[in-house]
């Protein structure tokens, strides 16, 4: 994790304790969540792809006018998901030649067993194919 990483994280939770938004939930042995809802409970997945709908919306339907006022043909943004944003962070790290192994680690995969990131040949033959996509 950079350190601009960091700072952004303990910012973002100083701003939690101060709007009361602190999660005190605990999922899979896990707590202290730094993105949470107004009570309290860890942003899920279905909460992120509302969040990036509404956004591609806006920017669509804003650049859909302004490239009518233009004339030309609007720049759209294709939909975009948690896992979208999942399958970006596992390129990102591939292609800054992480081991495989800390790959796993970093996306959880670990937990999961029969994920296509292993580090086996048909695996390795998975990680490539994920990173040229």
């Amino acid at each position: 994790m950079t350190q601009m990483v960091y700072d952004a994280f303990r910012e973002q939770r100083e701003l939690n304790l101060m709007l009361g938004l602190q999660s005190n939930v605990e999922i899979g042995g896990r707590s202290g969540f730094i993105f949470n809802t107004k009570h309290g409970r860890p942003i899920m997945p279905a909460g992120v792809n509302s969040f990036l709908k509404n956004i591609v919306n806006a920017y669509n339907k804003k650049e859909s006018k302004l490239a009518e006022e233009e004339k030309r043909e609007p720049e759209l943004m294709p939909p975009i998901s948690s896992h979208t944003l999942r399958h970006t962070g596992c390129t990102r790290l591939g292609e800054n030649n992480v081991n495989p192994k800390v790959m796993q680690y970093v996306m959880g995969c670990w937990m999961s067993g029969g994920h296509p990131f292993s580090t086996d040949r048909s695996g390795a033959k998975n990680i490539q194919m994920h990173r040229s996509q």
